[in-house]
């Protein structure tokens, strides 16, 4: 098992002005613990038949009792081949949205104005220009190159919790030639946008590509309703 990044992460945790008496007693919080693994494809599936104890644990599925999911864990960490990239956690308040944040801020030129020819011996480069080129969840010439989960948890009635998920994990993975000795950088990115009612002894398990050929990313997700 190699270990990436793993104590690296930016926290929100949101809070509210104290309170006295009956009013704090209303107050209910989510505490959320993630786990994020690159392993090669298709590991968890190898793990899940040779560990499963009755038939309906021998294929994948995103939701998992809370110890079968940290028996699939624990048995993933002890490949060599898996690499835990990130382990962060948050408590956040019942309702209110939340952000985790973790990785490099890089700025980059998303367009070369060309020079006009010229009578001086050397070639003029292009001039790098800042344009409106970008995804919808990033500002123009600048991307976030890590991690970024944004989630919202409530607490159910019957003390589940549903989550209003979106992470968004993203590599700088390679740079691309313009012209005239200017290269661009390319990126990769992986995101899920959705929302999830858990059980307060479950954990839920996303899976979806790697950057890298023959990998896959995982997300354990383990929410719980604080004291």
């Amino acid at each position: 098992m190699k270990i990436l990044q793993a104590n690296i992460f930016t926290v929100l945790v949101l809070s509210v002005p104290f309170l006295h008496g009956d009013e704090k007693s209303d107050i209910r919080q989510v505490s959320i613990n993630f786990k994020v693994l690159e392993t090669p494809l298709g590991l968890i599936d190898q793990i899940l038949i040779h560990t499963q104890k009755e038939d309906s644990e021998k294929t994948f599925t995103p939701v998992l009792s809370r110890p079968r999911a940290w028996e699939v864990y624990q048995a993933l960490l002890a490949s060599p081949d898996a690499e835990l990239l990130y382990l962060p956690s948050i408590v956040v308040l019942d309702g209110q949205p939340a952000r985790l944040s973790s990785g490099k801020e890089l700025i980059y030129p998303t367009d070369f104005a060309i020079p006009l020819e010229s009578n001086q011996s050397s070639p003029s480069q292009p001039t790098p220009r800042f344009d409106t080129v970008a995804p919808d969840d990033e500002q123009p010439g600048f991307r976030k190159v890590g991690l970024v989960i944004d989630l919202t948890p409530r607490i159910e009635k019957n003390h589940g919790i549903s989550l209003e998920l979106v992470p968004k994990l993203t590599r700088l993975v390679n740079f691309e030639e313009y012209g005239q000795g200017i290269k661009v950088p390319v990126f990769w990115s992986w995101s899920v946008n959705t929302v999830i009612n858990l059980g307060v002894k479950e954990s839920l398990v996303l899976r979806g590509p790697s950057s890298e050929a023959k990998k896959e990313i995982l997300f354990f997700i383990e929410p719980s309703i604080s004291p």
